[in-house]
């Protein structure tokens, strides 16, 4: 099984993910690294074939980091929706990509979740106007955060459970001092 057991307290996932802005009318296929360690700890980074690192970002606990490094562009905070929209077409809490990424129901907030007869799980957030999914196509699971300005979709073709010594050292996200 590609994916966290219940008992996991950290892992590492990598993957396609696909982005549909409909606003600028683009979509973009990029690979992704994704670290994480419960309860509270979670890297992104993204990488394109062509060009190489597009971005990462990082939550631990409240903080909310990111590097874009083709516009110079470096953000250290508190953890806010507004801030994905810097990378991603539509704005949404950062923290939500821990219950993605871990298959965890959303519980907070207006967030209802259900399974269809196929018993893939869904969960529906009428406030944010977002929904996110995971479902299995071809024994190949997919995470999705749909939202009408666009859709992201993680295809995660692999997972491997716990993080070396150097992996729980990357949370942090330097300042590149631009």
């Amino acid at each position: 099984m590609v994916g966290p057991q219940q008992n996991m307290q950290s892992g590492t996932w990598q993957g396609i993910v696909f982005i549909k802005d409909v606003a600028k009318d683009k979509n973009y296929t990029l690979k992704f690294k994704t670290i994480s360690e419960k309860p509270s700890k979670l890297r992104l980074d993204v990488t394109s074939s062509l060009i190489g690192h597009i971005a990462s970002f990082s939550v631990m606990d409240q903080t909310l980091q990111y590097i874009i490094p083709s516009e110079k562009s470096y953000f250290s905070g508190p953890v806010a929706s507004q801030q994905m929209k810097k990378m991603l077409p539509f704005e949404f809490s950062p923290k939500i990509l821990m219950n993605a990424f871990w298959n965890q129901s959303l519980t907070d907030g207006d967030w209802l979740c259900s399974k269809d007869k196929t018993k893939q799980r869904k969960c529906m957030s009428k406030k944010m106007g977002l929904k996110m999914s995971w479902a299995k196509v071809e024994g190949v699971p997919y995470v999705s955060l749909l939202h009408k300005r666009g859709l992201v979709r993680f295809k995660i073709k692999s997972f491997k459970a716990g993080l070396s010594a150097q992996e729980k050292n990357r949370f942090k996200i330097k300042n590149p001092g631009w």
